[in-house]
């Protein structure tokens, strides 16, 4: 229990000073200043406004086109090792139940076995009879599957989202099956929605390993042509700056940038087109 007054009133402007400092960076430019803190304080949608999604993500076409390809597979691994099948029937995708019919009784013995050995952390036989058997998906393998594809539509979320430049964007599972995605100060909701749910294309190329000094190839190009990561998005920044790199770069290349997990800024990659 403090008594004296002096030392409350004490305590008390050590509290103001220190909210004063923190709150600072909201009102003032402080980036190349040595001032203790740079962070401003971030607005949720309560008081901004902003963007409230809730998508949805389609586990149950993953689950069913996961059980067809493993249809599809199956008789060609078993045939792989001299076993026979008749027939291969996808008999429920949604819980990955597919039926073999023997062309020999003693057959099933061997599949169960291959199963055991080769999927047994997938597959459990759920029923047989002496003309077939028939395997399952596990309860813990279709738990684990449907887990990581929406922990897959998150981290793609998050990517795109990246674009818009939100500070503190809200990305987060809501049940089973459904994202939640909060953008504070973004007002258009339309283009946040076409971004998230655009087709995704996946390129592939090659390192380059030519020897130039990019890193003063990009810090001049981004002088002469007012190029700026911070406040352009990605795809335009990345658009325009090989735009002006081009006659600088070698032939056939390209600049991306790869950001590592949990990292603010971009780190520097260099590729070469397929």
């Amino acid at each position: 229990m403090i008594e004296s007054l002096r030392a409350r009133w004490f305590i008390i402007a050590l509290v103001f000073i220190g909210a004063i400092i923190w709150t600072v960076p909201n009102f003032v430019d402080v980036t190349n200043k040595p001032w203790p803190t740079k962070n401003k304080m971030v607005l949720g949608l309560d008081i901004q406004g902003g963007s409230h999604l809730v998508l949805r993500v389609d586990i149950d076409s993953a689950v069913k086109q996961d059980a067809t390809r493993m249809a599809g597979s199956l008789p060609r691994e078993l045939a792989d090792k001299k076993i026979e099948v008749k027939n291969t029937t996808l008999v429920d995708a949604t819980s990955g139940t597919i039926k073999f019919d023997l062309a020999k009784p003693e057959d099933a013995k061997a599949i169960s076995d291959y199963m055991e050995a080769t999927y047994s952390n997938v597959f459990h036989v759920a029923s047989q009879d002496a003309g077939q058997i028939t395997f399952a998906y596990n309860e813990m393998y279709l738990r684990e599957f449907k887990t990581k594809l929406l922990d897959q539509a998150i981290a793609v979320i998050r990517n795109r989202i990246d674009e818009f430049g939100v500070a503190e964007p809200t990305i987060v599972a809501q049940g089973t099956d459904h994202v939640l995605v909060q953008l504070p100060g973004i007002q258009d909701a339309s283009s946040a929605k076409e971004l998230i749910n655009r087709t995704a294309r996946l390129d592939f190329m090659m390192l380059a390993e030519d020897k130039v000094d990019l890193q003063k190839l990009i810090k001049d190009a981004e002088t002469e042509n007012h190029l700026s990561l911070k406040e352009m998005k990605y795809t335009q920044y990345v658009d325009k700056l090989n735009e002006a790199l081009k006659g600088k770069l070698p032939p056939n290349r390209v600049v991306y940038f790869q950001k590592p997990d949990h990292a603010e800024n971009q780190s520097l990659l260099r590729r070469l087109p397929a």
